[in-house]
């Protein structure tokens, strides 16, 4: 649907300018990818200034041309002199203006193209870069060159060319760090030079002609050829890149939204800062926040006594054990904190290094205004950072794609199709585990079928006058929510137990539609069951050799006038604990920590442990617990794929706390 889309723009743009013949029209519409569009259309886009071409057509030129091109006639270039008229007043002046006419229009002949765009496919063109003579652009400051000195004197054929060394490549070049070059082998020229001339044979041929051609085609694959194909190259090759960063965007994107939500506890959010201190921030099993609070343990007058007393009382007064703790600025110095408060006062926590990449950015967003209006810009990244803990699939759906840290050079592609992606891999994580209708916000809601940003908004709303909703059936309080969008949605949400707080019918914490609870009660009452042992081995078992009797299945479904799949279907359903999250079968928890590590104390040979946050195509990121996180090299990953969020045990290579650079080799996935 694309490519026919931009096949019937490109003709209504060629038809505008005349420059649409019937053969040119064949040829765009049969080109079956859009790389042999843009191959066709790249010399036929309407020139914004007048052309060369079109000045030596106006000097009535052009006849000439197709004459020669033709060698249908002998061409006297002498009688086309007229010394009244600039351009012309000379022989070298003709020959000149019939050399661009006749380089023009051998560039359009389609053989021609296909010719050089297989040849292309075939040839071993390569890329090579190297340091560039230029200042680095104003924005990069010098430090930053450091980071491409693998791309100095770079060489590789453009087969053999990974994505992420394109896309390196590439801000390399913009940032005015590297310059970029094709070199295309010279068996290329001699190729395309006999091709034309074979494709051009004169029927009347003669020196003159035969030569004036030759000079016309060495000049024309120097001046043209050399610089579509070279566009092209470049295009192709950023295109390509562009796809594997979106791609492994949309990887790490759904496995970060896959993380195992702490379900049912308080979580004291921190934001760790030194001079504008620590920014703190309670949420309920909800999300909704209790108590915000800023304390100064860093800062040269810092009462750290008083720091940890104040922590004290916030995590006794809420009866919180569960703390995620941003990874920015001041993050190591605040886990020594920590450690020493749960000494002082006597406390009972864990923490969790929680990524706050874009927290900042989404607390200056409209989203944000809009949820908390009357909170401090400062403080909504505390928030933000606990609810990415409790609830990572709702809370981490407000961010730009962008801005969200798990993708390959994402800030260098598309920000329209990053979003797109973004969209697409939050309904189907939506549609795999469903939402819990307490703790999802509203840029969540959004995602789950039926639900408007409208009705997403008035749950919001109705959650904070009502407090938790405690069934399923309770949305049908909620405004513009009718019969008709409670049907869609209604599947797609869970009422948790654990976050309503209430006392609900279990049946609406699984999978089953309300539309066929009748099924499942039925199938209970058939089974002599108790549905308040829904979860229990001999519930379980009971239900899993009903579904396995083919012609039981096949009697409820008749007597229901359903489909014996949507029997099976309620049947798998029953079968899993109550509020059982399928993200829980993915085994990505968070990586909560007891102790700490610098990276001064890592030493190369010894084992560590950590948690992936980042996948590329060069390797992944650890969180170590130090200063930097650590890479594991594709070479050192030992045939083992680890997803964002898999704890794992490495073996230290090496470590250079001058460059911050952190070498792995993965032993193994727990």
């Amino acid at each position: 649907a694309q490519l026919r889309a931009k096949v019937a723009s490109v003709a209504k743009t060629l038809e505008k300018e005349n420059l649409l013949t019937e053969d040119l029209k064949e040829t765009i519409c049969t080109v079956k990818s859009m790389e042999e569009l843009n191959h066709v259309y790249e010399l036929y886009k309407p020139a914004k200034k007048k052309s060369l071409v079109e000045k030596a057509t106006n000097l009535g030129l052009k006849p000439v041309a197709e004459m020669l091109l033709s060698g249908k006639a002998f061409v006297n270039f002498e009688k086309h002199v007229d010394p009244s008229v600039g351009p012309l007043s000379t022989v070298n002046e003709v020959k000149a203006g019939v050399a661009i006419l006749v380089s023009s229009m051998i560039m359009k002949n389609s053989r021609l193209l296909d010719f050089i765009r297989e040849r292309r496919k075939t040839a071993r063109i390569e890329l090579h870069s190297s340091q560039a003579k230029a200042k680095p652009s104003e924005e990069h400051n010098p430090q930053d060159a450091t980071k491409y000195e693998l791309y100095f004197n770079f060489s590789c054929q453009i087969s053999q060319i990974r994505p992420h060394q394109i896309l390196a490549i590439n801000r390399g070049e913009k940032n005015k760090i590297l310059t970029v070059k094709i070199n295309i082998p010279t068996e290329m020229q001699m190729n395309i030079e006999r091709f034309v001339m074979n494709l051009y044979r004169a029927e009347v041929d003669y020196s003159v002609r035969t030569e004036f051609l030759k000079k016309i085609v060495s000049e024309m694959y120097s001046k043209k050829v050399v610089p579509l194909i070279t566009k092209e190259v470049r295009r192709e090759l950023s295109e390509k890149a562009e796809k594997a960063s979106i791609e492994v965007f949309a990887n790490n994107l759904r496995q970060l939204l896959l993380m195992c939500p702490v379900k049912g506890v308080k979580i004291l959010g921190i934001d760790p800062g030194f001079a504008h201190g620590c920014k703190m921030a309670m949420i309920s099993e909800q999300g909704s926040v209790l108590e915000t609070l800023v304390i100064y343990p860093h800062t040269k007058r810092a009462d750290s006594a008083d720091a940890m007393d104040k922590l004290a009382d916030i995590m006794r007064r809420h009866g919180c054990k569960t703390i995620a703790l941003g990874n920015g600025t001041a993050c190591r110095e605040t886990e020594t904190f920590l450690e020493k408060a749960k000494i002082r006062g006597k406390l009972d926590f864990t923490y969790c290094i929680t990524s706050e990449q874009g927290a900042s950015i989404y607390s200056c967003s409209d989203v944000a205004k809009r949820e908390f209006p009357t909170l401090d810009v400062n403080l909504i990244g505390a928030v933000s950072i606990a609810r990415r803990l409790g609830n990572p699939l709702a809370e981490l759906v407000k961010v730009e794609p962008k801005h969200l840290g798990v993708g390959m050079y994402q800030h260098d592609v598309s920000e329209k199709l990053l979003g797109e992606s973004l969209q697409e891999i939050v309904v189907e994580c939506v549609s795999f585990v469903g939402v819990d209708v307490n703790t999802a916000s509203e840029s969540l809601l959004q995602f789950v079928a039926g639900l408007t940003p409208a009705r997403a908004k008035n749950i919001i709303e109705y959650r904070q006058k009502h407090g938790s909703i405690g069934s399923r059936e309770e949305l049908k309080k909620v405004k513009l929510i009718g019969e008709k969008s409670f049907t869609q949605c209604a599947g797609f949400i869970r009422v948790d137990p654990r976050t309503s707080g209430k006392v609900n019918d279990p049946l609406d914490g699984t999978w089953v539609h309300p539309e066929s609870y009748h099924i499942a009660r039925a199938i209970i009452e058939k089974l002599s069951l108790d549905l308040r042992d829904l979860g229990k081995f001999d519930f379980i078992e009971s239900v899993k050799n009903l579904a396995g009797d083919l012609r039981e299945v096949e009697n409820i479904a008749k007597n229901f006038g359903t489909l014996p799949e949507c029997v099976k279907t309620v049947c798998e359903a029953l079968q899993r604990l109550p509020s059982m999250d399928y993200r829980d079968d993915l085994n990505r928890r968070p990586h909560f920590k007891q102790k700490l590590t610098k990276m001064i104390d890592l030493k190369p040979g010894t084992l560590a442990t950590g948690s992936i946050t980042n996948v590329t195509h060069f390797g992944c990121f650890v969180d170590l617990g130090v200063e930097k996180s650590g890479l594991i090299h594709t070479k050192n990953l030992r045939g083992l794929k680890p997803g964002i969020g898999d704890s794992v045990e490495v073996s230290i290579l090496s470590v250079d706390t001058n460059q911050g650079r952190i070498q792995l080799s993965l032993e193994k996935i727990f």
